[in-house]
């Protein structure tokens, strides 16, 4: 989620993901993302509403599961760190991703995806790390229709308190 300009502050970042038709089109940047060379996903948060047209500013954020093999329009930079060396900035140029990239409803602010995915990730108890990386022997795309399956079991369970 780390931007440069955005600081601590995540409803201040200004990754943008404009649907058109059956794609989104993502520009911006991330920095200090981990894995990102050892990864075929990722999740993406990005402004899918501009900041000015939404009511709060958790609103208008969406997040995406992207599958980031030979994606176009996605430029790592790994960042020289002291301790981590597994540390990219990323740039997003006019990169496209499937509208069914989506998990969750647009635009429906970031706590309700945040909220699933920590619980997500906590079902999974360890799965997560082999979601994200080449260690496990299941293909991308199972990884992929598991974590949408579980998030919206999430979302049929739980419902989302923030709505």
């Amino acid at each position: 989620m780390t931007e440069p300009n955005a600081g601590s502050d995540t409803t201040k970042l200004q990754t943008t993901a404009v649907k058109q038709g059956d794609r989104y089109v993502v520009n911006g940047q991330k920095i200090f993302i981990s894995r990102v060379l050892q990864s075929d996903l990722m999740l993406l948060l990005a402004r899918t509403t501009p900041v000015s047209q939404v009511k709060r500013k958790t609103d208008g954020l969406s997040v995406f599961l992207i599958d980031i093999r030979d994606m176009k329009g996605l430029e790592v930079r790994p960042l020289r760190m002291m301790i981590n060396h597994s540390t990219n900035q990323l740039f997003f140029d006019n990169m496209e991703i499937p509208a069914e990239s989506l998990l969750g409803e647009e635009g429906k602010g970031f706590k309700e995806e945040i909220d699933v995915m920590l619980d997500i990730c906590d079902n999974m108890k360890g799965k997560t790390i082999c979601v994200l990386s080449d260690a496990c022997a299941m293909p991308v795309e199972s990884y992929i229709r598991y974590f949408r399956d579980e998030f919206e079991e999430h979302v049929r369970r739980r419902g989302c308190p923030f709505r």
